[in-house]
């Protein structure tokens, strides 16, 4: 077997945090066990064969993954190819996503610590500023450990981020080039590994003469002297030295219980990625049957809602116990809450899986910046479709699943529907209410993504405080894409009058106790004056705003146990309604029995759950 790698300083001080990045580094005993049971003939067995592609292969439990992406890099000694999988570790590989998107990787980044029978370690750009400008994003949070308890955890071809301990993963990687003995910190989670024989013979190709760190008996670049000085200093001193020159992201798409790719979702299909290896068959004949929107994942993301910030956890507690639990038996549809990472522990009836947040310089950001980052996450971690709402909204996920299996457009088109309004009232941009919620296609966002990230649309300082008009005019203005009305292209063949969002609840629009500037917004967008009365809402309502944590318990039951309701004589069903001191300042309670009554026939005689093909997932609701 080769020599392990040298053992850690015999200080007792550990070394400067900079310098710990790839596991600390292990004890020289984990050291010696990872190279002790790595045999020669093991080791050039791995550099035949590359890791196939399904996950079957990976040792242990690793998750299920339901969509992948494909980076190809370029590397001064070859090509890298590395299969990103959304399950393994979503916030880890969400953010190397997110380097290859903003092209990091094209500022010539160092493999600078190259050991063999170990791990290359890289991540540091060689332009200072562009380090100082990631370093000022802040580190992101763990995601759990998947890998088993065995001394050769990490498996030849895996990725993972380095760090320092917990929640210290910033741009550092390191790749294991055999079966070594890492995974015992709380960062070392990989997020994918290496694909196709090319990838295998990259890695093995890299120059490796400067091996470990100075600071564990190597001769690597110092690490903070990269940080500060960059290229300037490598080329100088480490003349042999391999880069990464480029990465991008050249397939996303949905894999099956095993990881075979059954088709691309943006970006080239498999066909076309030279080196990939998917279980031996042919690429092409992998890609499997096209997805359909009654396929496609979507996902409801709920932000912050500007009004009574103070009440936002009665808010959430509600949606967790009513919408937001029949959410989960809905088929292909997620929940993600975005919330400050130093926020109170989440509200009751909300899982740990449905919370997402920014990391801390996202956080301290703009209002636009928070809400970019959070509909990046959820299409980076598989959405085909997002519904964007606040959480001061009521939801029917059966309603929105079933408009979306029936939409006659794909995620794969532009599509950008809600509650359309124009601000001024004939005199501004068209825009969607993000109150009432809006839904946007993936194929939608990735070009207003790609529009703000080449700085093409970066919007007013009040357009990115109201990032609905930042959208609007990145959309509207800079693409030419124009907000439809959901529902109005009479996509199901029941249509009902009315709209399907709101920004009111059902007893301010049957009532008409609106607001004079959502008429004028209103009939700016559609020409004609806003429906009210009780010809408000469509049958197939799919959202209510304003409605506060005791109206989304109430309006949930009706929808769920209509007949509860139709069995009470009209004196006790008006007493049903929660009173004005529980329904806070925008949820208004119906003040004359006339408008209670109309309220009431709404709700349980024209209002329903839509009922389309396997809207509720036989697993769950079983």
């Amino acid at each position: 077997p080769p020599p392990p790698p040298p053992p850690p300083p015999s200080s007792s001080k550990p070394p400067p945090s900079h310098l710990r990045s790839a596991g600390t580094p292990p004890p020289a005993q984990r050291f010696q066990e990872a190279a002790a049971s790595s045999t020669s003939k093991e080791h050039d067995a791995h550099r035949v064969v590359p890791p196939p592609f399904p996950l079957t292969a990976v040792p242990g439990a690793a998750p299920v993954s339901r969509n992948a992406s494909i980076v190809a890099c370029e590397t001064t000694k070859g090509p890298l190819r590395v299969a990103v999988y959304d399950a393994w570790s979503p916030r880890g590989g969400q953010r190397f996503l997110e380097l290859v998107r903003s092209k990091f990787f094209s500022s010539r980044v160092a493999l600078f610590r190259c050991v063999k029978h170990w791990i290359v370690q890289f991540g540091i750009s060689g332009d200072p500023a562009l380090t100082k400008a990631w370093r000022k994003k802040g580190p992101i949070l763990d995601d759990p450990q998947w890998l088993p308890k065995e001394k050769q955890r990490f498996k030849r071809g895996m990725i993972s981020f380095a760090g320092g301990g917990a929640n210290s993963r910033g741009t550092e990687l390191f790749i294991a080039n055999t079966d070594v003995g890492l995974g015992g910190a709380k960062h070392e989670v990989p997020f994918g590994w290496l694909i196709g024989a090319e990838s295998f013979a990259t890695l093995d190709a890299w120059y490796s003469g400067y091996g470990e760190l100075q600071p564990f008996g190597g001769h690597a670049p110092a690490q903070g002297k990269m940080y500060r000085s960059g290229l300037e200093y490598l080329e100088a001193e480490f003349p042999l030295m391999d880069y990464i020159t480029s990465c991008d992201v050249v397939w996303e798409g949905m894999v099956d219980e095993r990881g075979l790719a059954l088709r691309n979702t943006g970006g080239s299909s498999l066909r076309e990625i030279k080196g990939v290896v998917t279980s031996g068959s042919d690429p092409g004949e992998a890609e499997g049957p096209e997805v359909t929107n009654q396929d496609s994942k979507l996902t409801v993301l709920l932000i912050p809602s500007p009004v009574a910030p103070n009440a936002r956890d009665t808010r959430l507690e509600a949606i967790g116990s009513s919408w937001g639990r029949a959410l989960r038996q809905v088929r292909n549809v997620h929940l993600r809450v975005l919330s400050s990472a130093a926020s109170a522990p989440m509200a009751a009836g909300l899982e740990e899986g449905e919370w997402i947040s920014p990391p801390a310089a996202v956080e301290a950001g703009e209002n636009a910046d928070r809400l970019l980052w959070a509909m990046r996450h959820a299409f980076d971690t598989g959405a085909h479709w997002l519904f964007v709402a606040n959480d001061h909204t009521f939801v029917v996920p059966e309603n929105l699943r079933c408009y979306v299996d029936r939409l006659q457009k794909s995620f794969e088109e532009t599509v950008w529907q809600g509650h359309v309004l124009q601000e001024g009232g004939g005199r501004g941009i068209n825009f969607v209410s993000g109150a009432a919620g809006y839904l946007m296609s993936r194929s939608a966002f990735r070009q207003l993504d790609q529009a703000i990230q080449e700085k093409r649309c970066s919007g007013t300082k009040r357009e990115r405080s109201q990032p609905g008009l930042l959208i609007a005019k990145c959309l509207g203005e800079t693409l030419g894409v124009v907000p439809e009305e959901l529902g109005g292209g009479d996509v199901l063949a029941d249509a009902s009058t009315g709209s399907r969002l709101h920004v009111y609840g059902p007893v301010r629009l049957i009532s008409g106790n609106v607001d004079d500037w959502w008429r004028r917004y209103r009939e700016g967008a559609t020409g004609a004056p806003p429906q009210a009365g009780e010809d408000c809402c469509s049958a197939l309502t799919i959202s209510f705003h304003y409605a506060f944590g005791p109206e989304q318990k109430l309006l949930d039951d009706v929808l769920r146990r209509p007949a509860h309701y139709t069995a009470m004589d009209p004196g006790t069903l008006r007493g049903q309604w929660p009173s004005p001191q529980l329904l806070g300042g925008y949820s208004y309670f119906p003040k004359d029995q006339v408008t209670e009554e109309k309220v009431w026939d709404f709700l349980l005689h024209k209002w329903k759950r839509d009922s389309c093909a396997n809207v509720v997932s036989s697993a769950t609701s079983a």
